[in-house]
């Protein structure tokens, strides 16, 4: 009788052994199927391509009761250790704050260290719908602005409205070091 008590014993001390790894075993499967379905799910971000002026172009409001022209220091590299360069990626966002309003952008120009225009983008105003933004970027290896580079930056609105926001950002990754900063517009005199 013992030792049937002692098969017995055994036996259902397995199973319970045995349910315990199926059910950590399930449990573990479960979780790294949903990590992957998480992972799957996720969509990074796309590489940057310079947005579709033309699609995004309107007509001017018939009389513009808000104008401003911005000016928006922006730097291709600064220096440091002994006046050795490091290439900066730089980034303009414009961004309509108004929740209820369109911005126009009527201006955006890309002016080099000497005061040389370097680029024209646009030929015609652009509409920006409320809290839409708009961004640009000027590439590392495109040094042709300096550390003197800058945007103008030109907007109206038929209506008063919340100012957008225009700010440049830079980035540069040297090795292990990491380098950042925000360039906000600042108001100027009509071009």
């Amino acid at each position: 009788m013992d030792q049937k008590r002692d098969v017995l014993f055994v036996i259902g001390f397995a199973s319970l052994v045995g349910i315990l790894v199926l059910w950590l075993s399930y449990s573990s499967t479960t979780k790294r199927i949903d990590q992957v379905e998480e992972a799957l799910t996720q969509v990074p971000p796309a590489r940057y391509v310079l947005p579709d002026f033309a699609a995004m172009q309107a007509e001017l409001p018939a009389e513009a009761v808000q104008h401003k022209s911005l000016y928006v220091p922006l730097y291709s590299h600064i220096y440091a250790r002994q006046g050795s360069p490091i290439l900066l990626e730089s980034t303009l966002s414009i961004r309509n704050r108004d929740s209820r309003k369109p911005v126009y952008i009527r201006t955006l120009n890309y002016y080099g260290t000497s005061g040389n225009l370097v680029k024209r983008y646009l030929d015609a105003p652009i509409r920006l719908e409320p809290f839409q933004s708009v961004d640009l970027v000027i590439p590392a290896k495109d040094t042709q602005g300096g550390t003197g580079a800058n945007f103008v930056v030109e907007w109206a609105a038929g209506e008063e409205i919340d100012p957008p926001q225009v700010e440049a950002v830079m980035v540069a990754l040297v090795g292990t070091q990491a380098f950042s900063f925000v360039r906000p517009a600042s108001e100027i005199s009509p071009l």
